[in-house]
């Protein structure tokens, strides 16, 4: 749990938040994220003047994806920069954007939710091992990177045969 102590915060001024979560922390279950090394989260939690939490950071990580491609293995770099703004609920008719709820009375504020959130945003859904990458054969199914395909072209779909013919006159 990546928490700040809102008392602490009121008392000594802005916090800093540093933590590094494994790549198998239950955090992540359910997010189809697989992180090919832990989370290095380096946060600073101020006050603003009406009652609000600004929580400012950087995330770093690698997270393991499969290329859009061949399928292959890759590791996509992950360096975000967040902003997490908790306002208290009545503050929240005035806001405008994304401003997550303080609740009242809290004494610690849980800013993972938060944070996972805006990480599942940050990462691509999709990425390319190489710009040059070939792909798949959509016949055998062989990496175009790696070998030459030996499936022989057939001829058009029978099924087009119709509108070739308008094409043909």
């Amino acid at each position: 749990m990546l928490t700040v102590d809102l008392a602490r915060l009121e008392r000594e001024g802005p916090l800093r938040l540093e933590a590094e979560l494994p790549e198998d922390d239950p955090c992540w279950d359910g997010s189809g994220l697989r992180f090919a090394r832990p989370v290095a989260i380096v946060l600073s939690a101020s006050l603003a003047g009406s009652g609000e939490v600004v929580v400012r950071g950087g995330v770093r990580s690698g997270v393991a994806m499969a290329c859009r491609r061949c399928l292959e293995e890759v590791s996509y770099d992950l360096d975000e920069q967040v902003t997490l703004v908790f306002a208290p609920a009545d503050l929240l008719a005035d806001e405008e954007g994304d401003v997550r709820v303080l609740e009242p009375g809290a004494r610690l504020l849980d800013v993972l939710p938060a944070l996972r959130e805006e990480i599942l945003l940050a990462v691509p859904n999709y990425v390319v091992c190489d710009d040059g990458c070939r792909g798949l054969c959509g016949g055998c199914g062989a990496n175009l990177n790696d070998e030459t395909c030996q499936c022989v072209p057939e001829g058009p779909d029978p099924r087009w045969a119709a509108l070739d013919a308008l094409r043909n006159e």
